[in-house]
Parts: C-alpha cells; structure tokens; sequence
C-alpha cells in the first residue's frame, strides 16, 4: 500500500511493529475513542461519503485548522469487526493513498483523538479493458460533413482513467502512415457520483481547426486506458466534401397539361469533387415563383421521377438537391398550367 503527504510525497510504513506497538496503536485509533467527541466534526472535503472509485489511489482532504493530524482508515466489514489498514500522522490536510478494492471508512482526528473528519467510501475492482471497445455515438460509421470544425462523442465508462484519440488520412486506420493529431482525453473525476445511475455519460471533444483541412477521407481511432490496461481502437470514418452537387436538369413536364396525374421527371447529374457524398432530390412545388410564402416538399430519395395529382392551376417546381454532407443545390425552375 503506496502513502504520501501533498508536499513530500514521501512513502510511509504502515503501523506494524511489536505486539505491544499494535495495542497501543488499535487503542489509540478505535472508533468509539477516536469518535467520542464529535462536536466539531465535519464531512472529509474528499471523499465525498459513500463515493466508489474506480482507481486505487485515492485523494483525501480535509479542513486545514492544525499542525498535525492522525488520519485512520479502516475496512468497512461491519461495525463491530472493522479492520485497520493505516494509520499515520501528518502535518499536512491533504493525503494520497493507495488502497485495493474494499469498502472503508476514514477518520481523520487530532491528537487528542478528537475526530475532526470523517468518510466512507469504496473500491471497485479495475476492469480489463483488453477486449472492449469505446463506445462512439458521433461520428456514426461512413460520416460525411462539410465543416471543418468537428466534436467527437465520447460515452464515458466510470471504469475509464482516459481516452487516446488518433486521427490519420485515408480510411485504413491501422495501415495508414499519415497521423495528424494524436491527444488524450483525461476523464476528470472517475468516481462519477453525478452520473452512477447509468455508468456512462457522454463527452464532446473538441478537435482542433485545421485538421480536416482537405477534402478527402480521413480516419479516428479511439482508445480506452485505465491503471489496469488498454483497449482495443473503436474507429470512424468521417469523409470532408465541400463541393454542391450539380444541379438537376429538369425534363418536364413543359408548360400545360391536362388535370389530373402529372408525372415529373428530371435528369440526376454526376458528382464532382474528391468526395461524392450520397445525393437525395426534393420535389418542390408551389403557386409563387420565388417559392415564398409558401411551398410543399416532396423527398424522393435517389429517384428521378414522380407522380402528382394536381388541380387546375399555375404551378412552378424545382428540384433540390442535398448530399450527406450537407451541401446542395437547386435547379432552374419550371412554369407548369394545369387546364
């Protein structure tokens, strides 16, 4: 078991000694002696009580109102058959220790046992992360987008220290040789107390200006570490296309029809750009010719055709077209009578 004060950070034994040493220190430190007075007492600053870690080196802190202070901990079994695994003193109110998985209890008291503080809280057992995979809510898989300013989604396990993010050009994450960011997401306080009832929460992380900086494919590993071991990479493919699709040419109908179903049909043109992100059309009909006030939208996908039925009227449609990445474009538009 590793011990060290904030300033000296030195290691200190545990109370072992003689059999007469260990009396002496059992008595010393029992909790009904060392909780006797208790009209001072106040909570540990940390842990928090009732905290679970998911590390085995633990932060404990506490008001700084003396020289010196007698800091106990003991397994937390039962009341009457706790056991004490540390006891030293110290000048200073902050201490780090590391303890294996168990729950216990800490008193922090002063030399004339009276207890100033107190905690109880939990280990859990480190999790081997040699099989797991991070979880990667954003980007989905095959994600294209036009912007250059991007935040990665994290689900943040309670049993995860932090996350090493890779991002290299191309789609072969493993064989590419081109890296161009590599950081590590610390997770802030793994004992997660605001976030136990579901073990995970989700993260954004910001990556910096300039990495996507062309268009063309790039790749995102994610991996997962704690105290205990690594993870797997969980990788995403996200595609920068900056380029509008090229406007539809519009075939007809042409000027006047009959009421009655009229069939629209239009002509879908080849992509250009580094990217070809997915292309879907909208139908856009409306009695205005600029489209406003108002219009009615018909998605139909990758489709070039479409079928309406239509009351006599003056009519003008368009169509629309979106890309994954969210660019787009509209084409020319056309007057249609219905008679």
């Amino acid at each position: 078991m590793k011990i060290y004060s904030v300033n000296t950070k030195t290691k200190q034994s545990l109370i072992i000694g003689s059999f007469f040493l260990l009396m002496t220190t059992l008595i010393a430190c029992n909790k009904d002696s060392i909780t006797e007075n208790t009209e001072n007492e106040v909570g540990l600053y940390f842990p928090d009580n009732h905290n679970t870690f998911y590390d085995n080196e633990i932060k404990f802190a506490w008001p700084d109102d003396l020289s010196s202070y007698k800091v106990s901990i003991y397994t937390w079994l039962n009341y009457q058959s706790d056991v004490l695994v540390l006891d030293t003193n110290l000048t200073e109110n902050i201490l780090y220790c590391t303890l294996p998985a168990n729950e216990y209890i800490a008193f922090v008291s002063s030399n004339t046992n009276d207890t100033l503080a107190r905690g109880r809280f939990s280990i859990s057992q480190l999790t081997d992360l040699t099989n797991y995979h991070p979880s990667i809510p954003l980007p989905l898989t095959n994600y294209f987008t036009q912007s250059q300013f991007f935040n990665l989604h994290l689900n943040v396990q309670y049993f995860v220290n932090s996350y090493e993010i890779i991002i290299k050009e191309g789609v072969d994450f493993y064989n590419s040789q081109n890296t161009l960011f590599i950081d590590t997401f610390h997770v802030v306080d793994n004992s997660y107390s605001a976030h136990m009832d579901t073990s995970l929460y989700t993260e954004s992380v910001t990556i910096p200006q300039g990495i996507f900086a062309l268009e063309t494919q790039y790749s995102i590993g994610v991996k997962a570490i704690n105290n205990y071991s690594s993870s797997n990479y969980s990788t995403r493919t996200i595609s920068i296309d900056d380029t509008d699709p090229v406007p539809s040419t519009l075939n007809s109908p042409i000027n006047t029809v009959p009421s009655g179903t009229v069939t629209f049909e239009w002509e879908i043109m080849p992509d250009i750009g580094p990217i070809q992100s997915p292309v879907t059309y909208i139908l856009l009909l409306s009695p205005y010719p600029n489209f406003t006030p108002s219009h009615s939208g018909y998605g139909v996908g990758s489709l070039d055709t479409w079928d309406l039925d239509l009351e006599p009227g003056t009519y003008y449609w368009r169509i629309w077209s979106r890309d994954a990445a969210g660019n787009d474009s509209y084409s020319l538009t056309n007057q249609l009578i219905i008679s």
